[in-house]
């Protein structure tokens, strides 16, 4: 009888492992394949005063202030940000304050690179880095150093510069769009573009998609818009077409 159900403990511990790895096989080709469709922009000044930074398959983005430069997002490796920032003439100690889109690992991974900056996040995505809410299965964002707290619709100057944040949930509870300067727009994960018009997001990454694309209408009613900057698929210099439903 001891045999029989060290045996049968075998079994099912067997059977457990094996759905644990084929979950994780999949998972990964899954992200890889998903991935793989995104086109970010190459690290360079996109538009004067607004540089893209590339890691792999997403973008993390720097607009130069009037004293001192506004980061969105990090991207995932630390060195490789600073080193991009300083190929870019990008001075990591200049850079004033970093907004964080949301607090997923791509976009999050690299904050330790500008630990000078004051750090914000919509006030939704704090239950993002608490514990208290899971990203996707068990997995849980990491927690951020000290950081600031956005109201939806909160404004603010940083680097010289106003900033108004705009919660768009969808993609993470807490996901927020800046509006930056003279009508820079930063979306996250919001959208995609395709042929210079807004799409979906990739489905298989947004916690709620339905909510996602409640977010787009509100994304079209900003006023003063002159350029909308993604993090996945590159950016746009023409709102009005983008916003535009296809024909």
């Amino acid at each position: 009888m001891k045999k029989r159900k060290i045996s049968l403990f075998v079994v099912v511990f067997a059977v457990i492992f094996a759905a644990c790895c084929g979950a994780a096989i999949w998972g990964s080709l899954r992200i890889t394949s998903e991935t793989s469709r995104m086109r970010p922009d190459d690290s360079g000044e996109v538009v004067p005063s607004v540089f893209a930074v590339r890691h792999d398959y997403v973008n993390s983005w720097f607009i130069k202030g009037k004293d001192g430069w506004i980061a969105v997002d990090t991207g995932v490796e630390t060195k490789k940000l600073i080193g991009q920032m300083r190929a870019l003439s990008i001075d990591p100690s200049s850079v004033k304050a970093l907004l964080l889109t949301h607090t997923d690992y791509d976009h999050a991974g690299a904050v330790k690179a500008l630990p000078g900056a004051s750090l914000f996040i919509g006030e939704a995505e704090e239950q993002m880095v608490n514990g208290k809410t899971a990203r996707m299965f068990f997995t849980r964002n990491s927690p951020l150093p000290l950081h600031s707290l956005l109201a939806d619709g909160e404004q603010l100057t940083l680097a010289g510069l106003p900033v108004t944040a705009y919660h768009i949930p969808g993609h993470t509870p807490g996901s927020t769009a800046y509006l930056i300067g003279d009508g820079f727009l930063f979306v996250g994960d919001e959208m995609s573009i395709l042929d210079g018009r807004m799409g979906p997001f990739n489905a298989f990454f947004n916690m709620d998609s339905a909510q996602a694309l409640r977010s787009q209408s509100k994304l079209r009613a900003i006023p003063g818009v002159k350029a909308v900057f993604t993090s996945h698929y590159g950016h746009s210099l023409d709102p009005s077409r983008l916003f535009s439903p296809a024909p």
